[in-house]
């Protein structure tokens, strides 16, 4: 490429070099401070910062936000032109280019326009050498601060005391969101490598925070990346796909925390720790469900630690329960009892307990991804109710819902359950009882009076999705999910809520259809979709007990419900109450049909 000089601004000499006073020091002048209008400036054609195409360079968004909530702190040096009256900036040019940017935008908007520092060097005027050096100084020995930098000096800032208003001026004047400010204390953890490629996935401070807070670990960085990449893609400017996959990882880090916690107490109580065997009948292991004593009597852990001296336990990896078992069952005397024995001798029994296995295996796989998609979607109501007004989508949730008064809506109510409600609206929860009515209404009134007539329908909705979370979508529901499920997940996705892999089958399969979505992104990953993954861990089980006669979970992995997990009478009550089969919004199973349930395992020992 040739470069070709610019004619001169006009005809010149370099300065004259000062000469020291008296004292034997000596004055230069960097130029006469005044304020001008950035619209009256150039870009001097001097100016050592170019684009490669020889024009003048654009400001970044944080330098523009920055100019236009603080204005331009730091004078820019300009010379006269060759015109004779035009100024040209031979330093500062990015800050010039942001000031006019910021004064087009306040002309337009009819505001004072904000006149900028500048330093006037009438003596580089037709000294173009002196000029082009002066620039080449500037831009070439400026070092910019890296990103670990301003993560620490956005730590000190977060730490300091000052209000909410004034924090969120700070931060939009370096081009931040309050969130990106407050998250950089998390995302400064990181160890120097983990924020080297945090910066080469081009994360922002509020990802990197989420990084760091599920350990940092390479492991799970190629997920986070896919699952931005699947929001970038979707074109919703949220972070639908990185937060249920952050929820995720979070909820695995909560649940091995859980485990060590188990092993650790069982240590510290002497019992010798185990671990799940594949099939339990090649080993001198068995659990205590499986065996009877001598006299053909059950076996209670406790009661087994004091008599026999092969007591030991291992941790279930998938719901961090603890089975108790015998490590050698056959020498210390103990049998079979006669399921696990009928099973393993393929007389009878052993089809039910493959079944039972596929569908605790099943429950295992299903449960905890709904919970952790729960706080996800939660968060997202959260967000839907603090917008400016309520779309029609919503306004015709809440009439309709109001009006026709289906069961999940007044059993919600009934149980005057505050907690979601509380954090839809963001406000301290009250946790009032039902007979305290005249405080709950004292806890809301402040709430109702100051808000606004476009925003009445918002809170009338975090009502309906406080009752709706608690009744329907309640922590068995992605089982034979009914219709009000499909109704709720689809209402959110129309206000924009990006559903998870698991909410997209449960929705599938309440609507009778395919998720293609869900779909493509198991083939973005390389994976198989959630349901098809199901039905292979359902075979792979049936094929362990063709080889062994049993699974080796045993009797004891048969699906159970447990009274924590068992469904509460009145959704029970719900769900086969033909009377409200037509109810506008909420249907429920007709009169014959099947009501909504789950079979869950029951807890070992």
């Amino acid at each position: 490429m040739t470069i070709t000089a610019p004619e001169p601004t006009q005809t010149g000499s370099a300065p004259a070099a000062p000469e020291p006073d008296e004292a034997g020091t000596i004055f230069r002048s960097v130029g006469e401070l005044r304020y001008l209008d950035p619209r009256t400036l150039v870009v001097d054609p001097y100016n050592h910062r170019k684009n490669r195409e020889g024009k003048p360079v654009t400001p970044d968004a944080k330098l523009i936000a920055s100019v236009e909530a603080v204005g331009v702190d730091t004078p820019i040096t300009v010379r006269p032109q060759a015109d004779g009256t035009t100024l040209g900036a031979v330093k500062g040019q990015r800050r010039l280019m942001a000031a006019v940017i910021a004064a087009e935008k306040a002309a337009k908007a009819k505001r004072p326009v904000v006149l900028i520092p500048v330093l006037v060097r009438e003596d580089l005027a037709g000294v173009d050498d002196e000029a082009l050096v002066l620039s080449m100084i500037e831009n070439t020995h400026r070092e910019a601060a890296s990103q670990r930098d301003d993560m620490d000096a956005l730590t000190q800032l977060a730490l300091m005391p000052m209000t909410a208003t004034k924090r969120k001026k700070h931060a939009r004047a370096l081009g931040y969101t309050t969130a990106q400010v407050e998250a950089a204390n998390t995302a400064a953890k990181l160890d120097d490598d983990a924020l080297a490629e945090a910066l080469d996935a081009e994360f922002d401070f509020i990802e990197m925070a989420d990084w760091q807070s599920v350990g940092g670990d390479d492991g799970d960085l190629w997920e986070l990346k896919q699952a931005r990449k699947r929001d970038r893609a979707e074109g919703k400017k949220g972070r639908g796909h990185w937060n249920h996959a952050i929820a995720r990882l979070r909820q695995e880090l909560a649940e091995e925390a859980r485990r060590e916690q188990l092993v650790k107490e069982l240590t510290d109580a002497g019992v010798r720790i185990t671990e799940r065997q594949y099939t339990w009948s090649r080993t001198t292991e068995r659990p205590l469900s499986d065996l009877l004593n001598a006299l053909g009597k059950e076996m209670t852990p406790q009661r087994h630690a004091e008599m026999c001296a092969a007591h030991g336990a291992y941790v279930e990896r998938d719901n961090e329960t603890v089975v108790y078992v015998c490590t050698d069952w056959a020498k210390q005397g103990h049998q079979l009892t006669e399921a696990v024995a009928k099973a393993e001798s393929g007389r009878n029994g052993g089809r039910e307990v493959l079944d039972s296995a596929a569908k605790a295996k099943r429950t295992r796989r299903y449960k905890p991804l709904w919970l952790a998609a729960r706080e996800v979607r939660k968060d997202f109501i959260t967000e839907l109710v603090a917008r400016k007004d309520a779309s029609k989508a919503v306004w015709d949730a809440v009439l309709s819902t109001t009006v026709a008064t289906p069961h999940w809506y007044t059993d919600g109510l009934a149980k005057h359950a505050t907690e979601d409600l509380s954090r839809f609206l963001k406000m301290k929860d009250p946790k009032l009882s039902a007979y305290r009515y005249q405080e709950r209404t004292k806890a809301y009134a402040s709430l109702v009076a100051r808000t606004s007539a476009a925003r009445r329908g918002n809170v009338l909705f975090a009502q309906l999705a406080a009752c709706a979370e608690l009744v329907v979508m309640h922590e068995r529901a992605w089982d034979q999910p009914s219709e009000e499920v499909a109704w709720w997940l689809q209402l959110l996705v129309a206000e924009g809520y990006t559903l998870s892999e698991v909410e997209a089958e449960v929705l599938a399969t309440a609507t009778g259809t395919a998720a293609p979505q869900t779909q493509a992104e198991a083939e973005d990953d390389g994976q198989e979709p959630l349901a098809e993954r199901n039905a292979a861990d359902q075979e792979s089980t049936e094929d362990a007990g063709q080889q062994d006669d049993r699974d080796g979970t045993g009797e004891a992995d048969a699906d159970k419900p447990s009274p924590d997990d068992a469904p509460q009478p009145e959704e029970q009550a719900d769900q086969a109450d033909p009377d409200d089969t037509e109810q506008l919004g909420t249907p429920v199973p007709a009169e014959g049909e099947p009501a909504t349930g789950i079979e869950v395992e029951a807890e070992r020992g």
